[in-house]
Order: structure tokens, then C-alpha cells, then sequence
């Protein structure tokens, strides 16, 4: 990304937030900042998928616009997603949903958190993703993908993800109806 397109950038999410007072300003102001480099970068990925030759490390399909993400998928569905009260449990469950609601198999961590909280409701960061995520190599595949701000990964959850979400969702079942 170019200086001029960081700047313009910068300067909607100035404006967007200049109504607040501080400290909420400067948080808000790296948030949306973050957001709005988040959604350019993830149509880079997509524009790169698509010119993928089949076979190549880059065929695994990233989230289109959150949004539409969030559209395909019915909450009032998952009410379960509230029992769970880790962050690999709930980040798990955005995968697991994310590819079969949605067709969308591999999700940033930007992206589970975004999910979690505009669809569901709940303030799970994205630091508390890669955290939760980040040493699960059996559970998710984790695919490192190179941005303009530096490094990210896409995570996919796996078969054992699978299982494991399984349990954890007969236990706490079983817990909340003791």
C-alpha cells in the first residue's frame, strides 16, 4: 500500500471518530484504522486467489466482506456459543460455522473477532485468537499470509477441531443443565 492510499485511510478514520473525547478517540481511532486496512488487505487476498493456479498454496478461500459473512449465518441457531466460555471454544465454533453456513473455509483472526462481536455479540479480541489459536496444530491449520502491515494467518479448523468442539459442547451442555 502507498503513502497516499495509508494517508487517505488515515484520515477517514480521523473523521470518523473525531466527535470523542479521549482516550476513547485514540482507541477507536486504531481500531477503525485497523478495520479499514483489514478490509483492503482481505480483497488483495481474494483478487489473489482468484489468479491461483489450482494446486498452488494459495486455493484455501478467505471470508469475503464480514458482513456478508455475518448475513449467511442465523444466531439465534447457536445459542450454544454463549455456554462456551474460552476464546479457542468460541473461535472454533466461527470456523466450524463460517465453512458450512457460509462456504468460507479459513478465517483471519480480525475476522473471528469481528464475527464474535457484531454477530453474536461477544468482545473477544483478536489477540486473544492468535493467542488461543496460534499453537494449535492439530486443531486448525494455520496459514500465514503476507499483508501490507506485515503478517497474518488464516486459520482453518480441522477434523480434530471438530471433535474437540464436540465434547466441549456435550460437557458444557451437561454443566448448565446440572
Amino acid at each position: 500500500m502507498d503513502s497516499k492510499k495509508l494517508k487517505e485511510f488515515a484520515r477517514i478514520a480521523k473523521d470518523a471518530v473525531a466527535e470523542l473525547e479521549e482516550p476513547y478517540r485514540s482507541i477507536a481511532f486504531k481500531e477503525f484504522l485497523d478495520r479499514l486496512l483489514t478490509e483492503k488487505q482481505t480483497q488483495s487476498i481474494q483478487e489473489k486467489i482468484k489468479s491461483a493456479r489450482p494446486g498452488t498454496s494459495q486455493e484455501c478461500s478467505v471470508a469475503p466482506a464480514i458482513e456478508t459473512l455475518c448475513s449467511k449465518i442465523n444466531r439465534t441457531d447457536y445459542p450454544e456459543i454463549k455456554i462456551l466460555k474460552k476464546a479457542k471454544a468460541r473461535a472454533l465454533l466461527v470456523l466450524k460455522l463460517a465453512r458450512d453456513e457460509a462456504n468460507s473455509d479459513g478465517l483471519t483472526a480480525t475476522q473471528i473477532s469481528d464475527i464474535l462481536d457484531k454477530l453474536f455479540r461477544l468482545r473477544v479480541t483478536k489477540y486473544a485468537i492468535n493467542m488461543a489459536l496460534g499453537e494449535e496444530t492439530v486443531l486448525v491449520d494455520r496459514k500465514p499470509i503476507r499483508t501490507k502491515g506485515g503478517q497474518a494467518y488464516v486459520y482453518r479448523i480441522m477434523a480434530p477441531g471438530e471433535d474437540y468442539l464436540a465434547n466441549l459442547m456435550k460437557v458444557a451442555k451437561r454443566n448448565e443443565s446440572e
